[in-house]
């Protein structure tokens, strides 16, 4: 089947058996940007867009992060949203976080197998959080700053949710412990 969307995708992630697709929307233009979640015969069971009714864009949604089974999807959102998100492979909002930088995209996230645990990872002023842990409850369990870096774009979860690598525009690669920034 082939699905049409209001604008360009910017990322796609799915579950193991296809039961669960997640499409991170950008420049959606006066619809503005969205997660859509459709299930596996291309029937849309979800579709969020961020509140912000003074603009007009209101936050790229980037790379979706699906579990296995499909129970929970992970996605982070850009400007001026800016904030870490999880819906169930249902569609619904589960847990929407606060602003996590103050001018910049919050970019990729990652979540364990069973859903218990995401990472996010975000662009912000050196010194400042660029990497943040979450339980499914959408408590901020530890955030990670550096005086090196200002950037992290990549982020990867072991499935066990035990270990976090996160990768910097400055070149660093971090791996954390699950229990510790």
């Amino acid at each position: 089947w082939t699905a049409k969307i209001e604008s360009g995708s910017i990322g796609v992630d799915m579950s193991d058996d296809a039961s669960v697709i997640s499409i991170g929307v950008a420049n959606a233009g006066e619809k503005g940007d969205k997660i859509f979640i459709l299930n596996k015969e291309g029937n849309k069971l979800g579709e969020y867009k961020a509140p912000h009714p003074e603009y007009e864009q209101t936050g790229n949604f980037y790379q979706p992060d699906v579990t296995p089974d499909g129970k929970y999807v992970a996605v982070s959102s850009g400007c001026p949203d800016r904030r870490a998100y999880l819906f169930s492979g249902a569609g619904n909002l589960i847990f929407r976080s606060e602003q996590l930088t103050y001018d910049s995209p919050v970019h990729k996230s990652a979540i364990s197998d069973d859903g218990s645990l995401m990472a996010y990872s975000a662009d912000h002023m050196q010194g400042k959080e660029i990497l943040f842990l979450f339980d499914n409850k959408g408590k901020k369990l530890w955030g990670f700053s550096s005086s090196e870096d200002g950037t992290a774009r990549a982020v990867s979860m072991s499935g066990d949710g035990n270990y976090i690598a996160a990768g910097t525009s400055a070149g660093h690669i971090y791996l954390f412990s699950k229990d510790s920034n």
